[in-house]
């Protein structure tokens, strides 16, 4: 395949879908990776409230347990679902890009 120049790079046309894909795919990674540290972030902070409140109303310590909803069941739950929205951004993406056509003017 004869290269072409894209803005003083040679490149071949059939890297750009793949390029593209790449590029926007790392950094929908990155952007559910900070939704991932957001949750743990939220989790900590949580887990230091509840605890807090369990040093400081011992007697309320069954209630406590009871009302706190937001355990490691419901963490992995949020994780997954973060996760699984970021995969299939990725997916629709790259579904999106594939459906691009690139035509290059040869220099």
């Amino acid at each position: 395949m004869k290269p072409l120049r894209f803005q003083g790079k040679r490149i071949f046309k059939m890297d750009i879908e793949q390029r593209l894909k790449e590029s926007s795919g790392e950094e929908i990674k990155y952007l559910f990776k900070g939704f991932l540290q957001i949750l743990e972030d939220l989790k900590s902070e949580h887990d230091s409230l509840m605890n807090r409140l369990r040093d400081n109303f011992p007697d309320l310590e069954k209630t406590l347990i009871t009302s706190d909803s937001f355990d490691e069941n419901k963490m992995s739950q949020l994780r997954k679902r973060v996760l699984d929205l970021g995969n299939d951004a990725v997916r629709k993406n790259n579904s999106h890009v594939e459906r691009i056509y690139f035509k290059f003017k040869q220099l």
